[in-house]
């Protein structure tokens, strides 16, 4: 899966040379898994107006 997660050439590098993966979220989304933590993010830098709708209940992440 992590080779087929669009991402920038900084992202796609980090999967490369790191311990971080991606996984696909229920909503379609990718989120970017943090390997010391193993908490899920997902990077909205393309999406702004994501970060203003209000977080459901029924996000797992």
């Amino acid at each position: 899966m992590d080779d087929l997660t669009l991402a920038c050439g900084p992202g796609n590098q980090m999967i490369e040379d790191t311990d971080w993966t991606t996984r696909r979220r229920p909503d379609g989304r990718f989120a970017w898994i943090d390997p010391t933590t193993g908490q899920p993010r997902v990077n909205n830098l393309h999406h702004p107006e994501r970060l203003l709708l209000k977080p459901s209940d029924d996000d797992p992440f």
